[in-house]
């Protein structure tokens, strides 16, 4: 991503802080999520932040990376999904990259449940295969 335009950090929950640095450029929300527990709260509350960004900013890419030590579990991760208002991403392409390789299973999964619902999502390992994603037009759908 190029220059940012915005740059915003958030520190918030008071059970399992977490920290949530938000930039924007070219039609690009970048979204650095950190902490060392995945609850459904922290889940539903980064998500929510960034559907509020999206809204603000009109960006139409979204590439989160996260880490997060501990992950959700696949029926939470699930739940953290129907939780989000539909109408913050709409027409956003998602990609999502977790920074712990274990992760990964669940986040396939939690994307392919997130599709059903209408998301356009794709998850990654690695931060530069989710940024070529985002702006290949090959992908559209």
């Amino acid at each position: 991503m190029s220059k940012s335009s915005s740059v915003t950090t958030i520190t918030a929950g008071k059970k399992h802080p977490f920290t949530i640095h938000l930039r924007h450029g070219r039609g690009t929300l970048r979204a650095e999520v950190s902490g060392t527990v995945r609850s459904l709260e922290v889940a539903a509350a980064y998500w929510t932040r960034i559907g509020a960004e999206l809204q603000r900013t009109g960006c139409k890419k979204l590439l989160v990376v996260e880490t997060m030590w501990a992950n959700l579990d696949i029926f939470k991760a699930i739940g953290s999904v129907r939780r989000q208002d539909p109408a913050d991403f709409a027409g956003v392409r998602i990609a999502f990259v977790d920074t712990v390789p274990r992760h990964y299973a669940i986040n396939v999964y939690g994307a392919a449940a997130a599709a059903r619902m209408g998301y356009e999502v794709e998850v990654f390992r690695e931060v530069l295969d989710a940024e070529l994603w985002l702006d290949s037009e090959s992908n559209r759908r």
